[in-house]
């Protein structure tokens, strides 16, 4: 939302003390403490490939295993935007939320490592010399790596999370001393309209992943075929509210296959928001789900979201979900250790290093609230916040309302987005402004309305192999690896939601500059101004049609009958 970007700079300390609503922080850990942790040990010393490294939890991951002090990460990332993978990752690491890694591990650098590769390429690739590499030294896969939009075309998905995720597996069986492999999913990609319960394990795929592949690679070779291709979409997804759903869906069926090889699991994260706590409170650096719906509105940029108020809304913390992630790939190896252990009682001629289908079973594990919470609280709440400390710079004064029904929300649209949207950029014009708003709401409006299904319906998510993994954890990774959902301080959270929201997306200060509140309160005026002219506009001109039709009189004598039975004057109306 570069609109909005100002270049503000603050101490770290100073910037969580800020972040938090009480600004104390209180869950410093001894070394003591942090030394005889059982899953910051087990990370300690790991050789891990992490795919998807650049991304919003992707480097959440990068910093937290960095702060186990790994042997070495061997990070997949490709070159974008006329940047290399090496210069990506240098600018990543001088942002704010590697701020406590370099300040706390100074010699962090030293333990990641660039393999360039591309999800969308044959071979993913790699070249051979790092193929050989990652094959005598991975010990631990995390494969976080998609294509995020709702609403790409399921060629590209296809290839990028499909394919992508079925070379990964190809890849893994090579390396010598794996030990897990965790493929990062979404809670819902079994959630089907008709579903209210979504179990926490493997589903029915909808189709067989392997043929969509071969198709998908078959239909790069002409246009025609790819137009095809995008034409029976919405029959190949049936059920699926997406694209995105659907290819995860189908990389769950890979990924549950490739269990008879090598010990697997998935994870399964429902709608993430910004950190609660680590590796900085409010962190946030993009505009998804339910906080995009937050930032329009706040920004001005929408008066509207297509939701229901009363929906309840499933919602996780950034730091709890990898958090969660660690804590499954923990777990898991603790079942893997114990079923060779089982096997070396049973037979001790058996050979507990080969890889074989008598491996533990995949499992899922569901990362999602414990606490349903409707869509109204969580927008009323989070932007209480934001009127005590508005924006620098916004469209437009905050006016929220939550439209669930599909055709009032597309005819009130068009009345108070693209009416006032044309307006505002007339008036721009006559100004002799650049800038025009209407790119902006469109691109807000299409986002919205790709979200919604996941917060206009409502499911019930089975969790317990995910606390179970808590139940079992040593209670200093209670604190370390905070991932319980039923510890969540929902009050102090929408505090430092909106403040991370306003200055990591807007790059605002979070003290309360002056200029901002004036500025908000002007806007205020204006709105309420032309508020009461179209009030009044709307009142003199329901006059001129019915005086037009003659229908004054009778009007009048309706007032005058109205009065006479409520036993009022219609001197006093």
């Amino acid at each position: 939302m570069g609109i909005f970007k100002r270049n503000t700079k603050i101490d770290i300390d100073v910037l969580e003390k800020r972040l938090h609503s009480d600004g104390v922080l209180n869950y410093d850990l001894s070394t003591e403490e942090i030394e005889r942790s059982p899953m910051r040990n087990y990370f300690k010393g790991k050789t891990i490939l992490l795919t998807g490294g650049t991304g919003f939890l992707g480097q959440l991951l990068l910093e937290k295993l960095l702060r186990c002090e790994v042997l070495m990460i061997y990070l997949l990332a490709r070159t974008k935007k006329n940047k290399s993978s090496h210069e990506r990752l240098n600018d990543l690491f001088e942002q704010t939320q590697f701020a406590k890694l370099r300040r706390d591990y100074p010699n962090y650098r030293a333990h990641v490592s660039i393999i360039e590769g591309d999800m969308s390429l044959i071979g993913l690739g790699i070249s051979d010399t790092h193929r050989e590499l990652l094959a005598e030294t991975v010990e631990l896969v995390l494969h976080a790596a998609a294509e995020v939009r709702f609403n790409d075309s399921l060629h590209k998905l296809v290839t990028i999370n499909l394919r992508g995720t079925r070379q990964m597996l190809q890849l893994a069986e090579s390396f010598k001393k794996l030990e897990i492999f965790h493929y990062v999913s979404t809670a819902y990609s079994y959630c089907k309209p008709n579903c209210q319960v979504v179990k926490e394990d493997f589903g029915e795929p909808p189709l067989e992943p392997d043929i969509l592949i071969a198709y998908a690679e078959k239909c790069i070779n002409t246009e025609t075929d790819l137009d095809v291709f995008d034409t029976i979409t919405a029959r190949m997804i049936g059920e699926w509210p997406n694209t995105y759903t659907f290819s995860k869906c189908l990389s769950e069926e890979l990924v549950r296959r490739s269990a008879a090889k090598f010990p697997t699991c998935v994870s399964r994260p429902s709608i993430v928001i910004s950190t609660n706590r680590e590796p900085i409170a409010g962190w946030i650096n993009n505009v998804y789900g339910i906080t995009g719906g937050i930032f329009a509105l706040a920004a001005g940029l929408s008066r509207l979201l297509p939701i229901y108020p009363h929906k309840n809304i499933d919602i996780v913390c950034a730091d709890f979900t990898i958090n969660a992630i660690l804590a499954a790939t923990w777990s898991l190896h603790q079942d893997v250790v114990a079923h060779k252990n089982l096997i070396l009682e049973g037979n001790s001629t058996v050979d507990v290093a080969e890889r074989s289908p008598n491996a533990p079973s995949p499992k899922v594990y569901a990362i999602v609230s414990s606490t349903y919470i409707p869509v109204q609280t969580v927008v009323t709440e989070t932007l209480a916040h934001y009127l005590k400390n508005p924006l620098e710079r916004h469209l437009w004064v905050l006016c929220p309302n939550l439209i669930g029904n599909k055709l009032l929300f597309r005819y009130l649209s068009i009345y108070y987005h693209l009416i006032g949207t044309l307006c505002l950029d007339l008036g721009l014009k006559i100004l002799r402004r650049k800038e025009r708003i209407l790119p902006w709401v469109r691109k807000t409006q299409v986002f919205l309305t790709a979200v919604a299904y996941f917060i206009q319906y409502e499911w019930i998510f089975e969790n317990g192999n995910m606390r179970d993994v808590w139940d079992r954890m040593d209670p200093v990774d209670h604190k370390i690896f905070l991932c319980d959902t039923r510890l969540f301080d929902y009050g102090k959270w929408c505090y430092t939601y909106m403040q991370g929201m306003k200055h990591f997306i807007c790059d605002d200060p979070l003290e309360n500059p002056r200029a901002a509140v004036v500025r908000y309160r002007r806007i205020q005026l204006v709105h309420a101004i032309f508020k009461y002219l179209f009030y009044a506009s709307q009142v003199l001109l329901t006059y001129a049609v019915i005086k037009g039709f003659g229908l004054d009189g009778a009007f009048m004598r309706l007032i005058s009958i109205r009065c006479a039975l409520g036993n009022t004057s219609p001197t006093h109306i």
